[in-house]
């Protein structure tokens, strides 16, 4: 079995920025993710997922370190998400290596 070893990177945020989210993660160079409805409480209240604004989302990226580490800082330089509820962390994680990297 051959791993490598590779960034993951969460961000647990409000549905209703999907959109905006993604389009900023795919300018920065992401080329897969996984989006994963998400309930729960936390700092900002209990989200139920009843309705889209009392929802959240979580989003998987496995990355390198470099690209981790461009988003991590576009998140907390740009004043764009600072009205919303947003927690982003970060893993190391090993990926079993199935195919060639492009």
């Amino acid at each position: 079995m051959v791993t490598i070893t590779k960034m993951m990177m969460t961000i647990i945020t409000e549905q209703n920025l999907e959109k905006a989210i993604i389009h900023d993660l795919e300018d920065l160079g992401v080329k897969g993710y996984t989006i994963i409805e998400a309930k729960g409480k936390g700092g900002s209240g209990i989200k139920s997922g009843a309705w889209m604004n009392d929802s959240n989302i979580q989003i998987e990226l496995i990355l390198d370190n470099a690209l981790a580490t461009k988003i991590y800082n576009f998140i907390s330089d740009t004043k764009k998400y600072d009205n919303y509820s947003m927690m982003v962390y970060l893993s190391e994680v090993n990926v079993l290596k199935r195919h060639e990297e492009n």
